[in-house]
């Protein structure tokens, strides 16, 4: 099951221009001191900044959104690429912030909740549950609220390929009850994840930056995309709840968005693919400039 979780070169995390430990530090300190308005306007000017130095990802997030919006004239997508970027450098922003901030101060942030009974059916279906997400919005953020409660969430990623700030991501969900799965550092994170889903904890993973090594191909919008099979084999074997959730940002705040849990059975895969590709798909459409999508769709 392992290779259903190695995701290829095209589809590692997209590294800003500011994704340096030094940028890190300097921003943990600003978040202590300077107002969230301030340090938005400046989020805003190094979001310009990165797209012109960046000019083939600027290209590739305008592609990806002409999936979006075939029809869209192509001064509103170069537009729409330009908010991706900014408010991409805000979320590093809110990184900076939060991580002087409690966790009930960071859960405030969260102002509206859009299908908390669907959290609640997947919580209380007495099962391990899946949470399943895009790079869209606010996405550790949303580890941390749905790891509330005490809650013990396992969030399955990639290392970063520098040591120092995996560490510091890693330090900081320790610091909110979140631990860290690493699928290109052992062989043996499907163990892990199977033992975390059994004692009925939460294992939450990104689904949008798939190859087809161990991805289904699925419809995604104008085009397709692949989601990865390991997620909905652990379903079908653990009987765990499948959970698609999304935390963006609203205004000054953020929102949560959970879809309809379900849980995986039969041999096809196909249609649970296609399930999720269309949660992705409605959040998207409402929240196209936090779709930070910086790699081609398939």
């Amino acid at each position: 099951m392992d290779s259903a979780y190695r995701q290829d070169d095209r589809t590692k995390q997209y590294r800003h221009l500011l994704d340096t430990p030094w940028f890190y530090h300097l921003g943990f300190a600003a978040g202590r001191t300077v107002p969230k308005s301030v340090l938005y306007r400046v989020a805003d000017f190094v979001g310009d900044a990165s797209r012109k130095g960046y000019p083939e990802k600027d290209r590739i997030v305008r592609e990806n959104l002409r999936r979006v919006f075939p029809d869209a004239p192509a001064g509103e997508l170069a537009a729409l690429s330009r908010r991706v970027f900014r408010n991409f450098t805000r979320s590093l922003v809110d990184f900076g912030r939060f991580r002087s901030m409690t966790r009930e101060e960071i859960l405030s942030e969260i102002r509206t909740f859009e299908g908390e009974e669907n959290m609640k059916a997947a919580f209380e279906s007495g099962s391990g549950v899946i949470v399943l997400s895009g790079h869209i919005g606010n996405w550790e953020l949303g580890g941390f609220f749905f790891g509330r409660n005490d809650a013990r969430i396992n969030v399955v990623t990639v290392s970063e390929g520098r040591p120092v700030i995996d560490k510091m991501r890693e330090d900081y969900r320790k610091g909110h009850s979140v631990h860290t799965i690493y699928t290109d550092r052992s062989p043996f994170a499907s163990i892990e994840m199977v033992a975390a889903l059994r004692r009925k904890e939460i294992v939450a993973m990104l689904v949008d930056r798939w190859g087809p090594e161990g991805g289904i191909r699925t419809g995604f919008f104008k085009g397709s995309c692949y989601i990865p099979k390991g997620p909905l084999a652990l379903s079908r074997a653990l009987g765990a709840v499948v959970l698609p959730g999304f935390v963006v940002r609203d205004g000054d705040s953020y929102r949560v968005i959970i879809e309809e849990p379900f849980v995986v059975d039969g041999n096809d895969d196909a249609p649970c693919a296609r399930r999720l590709a269309a949660a992705l798909e409605r959040v998207i459409l409402r929240y196209p400039d936090q779709w930070y999508n910086f790699v081609p769709l398939a």
